[in-house]
């Protein structure tokens, strides 16, 4: 028994395998330009984000990002991905491109094997599988690989639901729980969420539409649901308690709507590059459009647009298809943000509010799009249609072609004629001669027509490979514009550039960090994070959705790791001094740093040019510990306010050297207990030093004859215990951000350890979820199946 269901799934393997290496092999050719000359497909944020995350270490905490990070909280770092962590093992650059190809592979794979269970036909799968990776928001979102990993997830979990509606299979119910277990490991929390709410839409519309079963298939959807998220614990856990530190813990309706598309930006369902193309030029045309998402992030591909208007104009209603369109149309519409009042609602539905970027809605736009094109050519190519509804279909189209695209002359001079445009006056072709214009026309009549065509003959070979050759050529052309190929990244950008070791050197035996002024934006000679921690450069900046919120306030970052331009920080800033910030890094020529004095000194002293920046020295910068003889409570504004202006509130200056903040509200939301304490000690003497630093561990020594209070320069986070001479004691939050211990009198070794409890929580559940995943699987093997629906899949 368990050799005959083995053979079957071995089928199964074997039939995925080729599938997978098909689709690979056509992305890998696509993206050639790239990966054939050594390079990375790691444009803008994968580069400074995903990229350092595949190749740095895998560890639970690190000190080299910001005063400290919990990498294993943060879902974007992937420590606990598969895909990630086996292909990472593959030499530079073939590795990471296979890491990304890879996405685009699964996405093509089970959209394909989805719409052909749908619809029984292949071709229509294969129009599918292949007009929704090349859109235009998915190579888009190549900068961000786990949007594609994400949408790769929800499609094997789409074919795994519709391979249990039909009927109740073990084999597939453990496929699903481990396609949305690694959908959670991938990172991607808001797609997690997405996602889901896709699933259970999808799950009571089947339920709805099942002649019987019904119970048995929810049951199966509950499972799945239960133990995929079971298996990602060990992600979800960490996550939910870093965000509750985050700039995430309090999103304003503003935040939420940031990053959605504008209205103007569907320009590019029909000429996306219009505005020209972002990262590099459009036959001559640079892009003057918005910044966020450019036009081309909206291109569907003229063939899905055909298809979604002969949804209504040619076929009677089907139910699967009105699920699909409604749900492209709600997501659509939700992309745009508050151009609807959808957004609003959405805001106040928990965990939404969480999240900003709306415009991420959009990829499962396109993929339901995609599905509703492989849905009515299937059926184009068994109903017959009447030659006058074919003409009257083809001249609809037509004229909404030419309405749209005349549309886009509208907008587009109006563009021209605002004030902040007026640059472009003259620099553009007239409508008539601008490609931009031209080509989207020109190509919408040749698919028209090779449609049509098809519509005559839709089962004769050359005209379906004439059809998928203009959809699939279509699409290609407006993505061989995007920055994955004009801004390709060299594989040199992993290792550290030539002028920054003797600096690393410095910060390491000083224990001491480094600060890019502009933090990921900067060049490499400035040494962005989080590509610092890849170079093993400690550094104070860093970037992710997830930082904390008190960090980046009492620095006075943003998410993306720099000083916002105009520098609001003075002279008094003690920001820098008590977080050991001992270099900073601008530009090559910015001389900003040079105006900052104290005593008439310069604070801080430029040491040298390195490539393409300057770095400076920051006079002030305090060692990694100190000790202190005094201790204040206080509001926490009022310890950020006497950070930030140097000053105390009662009007004396703050010398971080010698006197440390302590919240007077306690620490109850990071589970500490303690009620905050002062502590003043008379002519105090005491030293402290770092014996070592390690990922999870830091080992000091220090000796005072008076007692005192010890300042640890690294960042306060739940999960962080200390003991005193092998003796525990509770930690306090000291200067907003930091570590404190109040020291006695004498020698003491002392030892700060990071035991994290919701990892600790989170593994245990993902056991638990594992070990049902396996389970399952073992009793699907040792099951016997119906070989009636195992022979039907083995003949497709």
């Amino acid at each position: 028994m368990i050799k005959g269901n083995k053979a079957k799934i071995l089928q199964k393997l074997k039939h995925f395998g080729i599938l997978y290496g098909a689709f690979t092999a056509l992305f890998f050719i696509y993206f050639a330009p790239v990966v054939l000359t050594g390079n990375l497909l790691a444009p803008d944020d994968d580069r400074t984000q995903s990229l350092p995350a595949f190749l740095g270490e895998r560890t639970i905490w690190t000190p080299l990002v910001g005063a400290g990070w919990p990498v294993h909280a943060d879902p974007l770092a992937q420590i606990w991905y598969p895909v990630s962590l086996v292909l990472s093992k593959i030499p530079m650059p073939v590795g990471w491109n296979l890491f990304i190809v890879s996405g685009f592979s699964l996405c093509s794979v089970f959209l394909y094997l989805y719409v052909r269970l749908i619809t029984g036909k292949r071709f229509p799968a294969i129009v599918s599988a292949l007009v929704f990776p090349l859109c235009g928001c998915m190579l888009a979102e190549l900068r961000h690989a786990p949007v594609i990993h994400s949408m790769a997830y929800l499609t094997a979990i789409l074919f795994v639901m519709e391979k249990l509606s039909r009927r109740h299979s073990l084999a597939w119910l453990a496929t699903g729980m481990a396609a949305l277990g690694l959908c959670v490991l991938n990172g991607h929390m808001q797609f997690v969420a997405y996602i889901l709410v896709v699933v259970v839409l999808y799950a009571v519309f089947r339920s709805l539409t099942m002649k019987e079963g019904q119970s048995k298939f929810l049951i199966d959807i509950a499972a799945l649901i239960a133990v995929g998220l079971a298996i990602g614990a060990i992600q979800i856990l960490p996550t939910w308690e870093l965000t509750k530190f985050s700039v995430r813990s309090k999103f304003a309706f503003i935040d939420f709507l940031s990053y959605s598309c504008h209205p103007i930006q569907a320009i590019g369902l029909v000429t996306p590059n219009a505005l020209g193309a972002m990262n590099s030029m459009f036959f001559n045309i640079p892009y003057f459009g918005l910044e966020a998402r450019p036009p081309h992030f909206m291109y569907l591909g003229l063939l899905p647009l055909i298809t979604f208007s002969a949804a209504f104009l040619l076929l009677r209603g089907n139910v699967l298809t009105l699920f699909w369109l409604s749900t492209g149309i709600l997501t659509f519409l939700l992309a745009f943000g508050n151009a609807t009042p959808l957004a609003w609602i959405l805001y106040n539905i928990p965990p939404f509010g969480y999240f900003r970027a709306l415009s991420l809605l959009y990829p499962i736009a396109a993929v339901s799009f995609a599905i509703v094109c492989g849905i009515v050519l299937a059926r184009l190519m068994v109903e017959k249609l009447a030659r006058r509804r074919i003409v009257v279909f083809a001249a609809t189209l037509f004229c909404v072609a030419c309405g749209a695209i005349s549309l886009s002359v509208q907008i587009l001079q109006e563009i021209i004629e605002l004030p902040e445009r007026g640059s472009l006056e003259g620099t553009l072709p007239p409508f008539w001669e601008n490609p931009a214009i031209l080509v989207p026309f020109y190509g919408s009549i040749l698919i028209l027509v090779v449609f049509l065509a098809w519509l005559q003959k839709p089962n004769w070979r050359p005209l379906k490979v004439a059809l998928l050759v203009v959809a699939v050529a279509d699409l290609a052309y407006v993505g061989w514009f995007n920055e994955w190929r004009t801004a390709p990244v060299p594989v040199a950008t992993t290792q550290l550039p030539a002028s920054l070791p003797k600096y690393r050197d410095l910060l390491t035996a000083s224990n001491q960090r480094l600060l890019p002024s502009r933090g990921v934006s900067s060049s490499d000679d400035e040494c962005p994070p989080n590509l610092s921690r890849l170079w093993k450069v400690p550094s104070a900046s860093a970037f992710g959705p997830l930082l904390n919120t008190r960090y980046l306030e009492v620095l006075g970052i943003t998410e993306g790791g720099f000083i916002p331009v105009p520098w609001t920080f003075t002279s008094d800033f003690r920001g820098f001094d008590m977080l050991a910030v001992k270099f900073l890094t601008v530009p090559h020529g910015d001389n900003r740093l040079a105006d900052y004095k104290a005593n008439d000194k310069p604070i801080f002293k430029k040491l040298a040019e390195i490539g393409k920046a300057d770095i400076f020295e920051n006079t002030r910068a305090m060692p990694r510990v100190w000790m202190v003889g005094e201790t204040r409570l206080m509001a926490d504004a009022d310890i950020v306010r006497s950070i930030r202006r140097g000053e105390l509130p009662e009007g004396e200056l703050f010398d971080p050297t010698k006197l440390a903040l302590v919240s007077d509200a306690g620490m109850k939301s990071e589970g500490f207990t303690s009620p905050p304490k002062a502590v003043r000690v008379d002519n105090f003497s005491g030293s402290a030093k770092v014996v070592s630093i390690e990922n999870r561990k830091v080992l000091l020594e220090a000796e005072t004859g008076t007692g005192g209070f010890l300042v640890l320069s690294d960042l306060f986070y739940p999960g962080w215990k200390a003991t005193i001479d092998g003796r525990q004691q509770e930690i306090v939050r000291t200067n907003y951000v930091l570590r404190g211990l109040e020291i006695k009198p004498g020698k003491h070794s002392i030892e700060f350890r990071y035991e994290p409890i919701y990892l600790y929580i989170g593994g245990a559940i993902s056991l638990l979820g594992l070990l049902a995943f396996f389970g399952l699987l073992w009793k699907a093997l040792t099951t016997k199946e119906e070989t009636s629906e195992a022979a039907q899949e083995l003949a497709q």
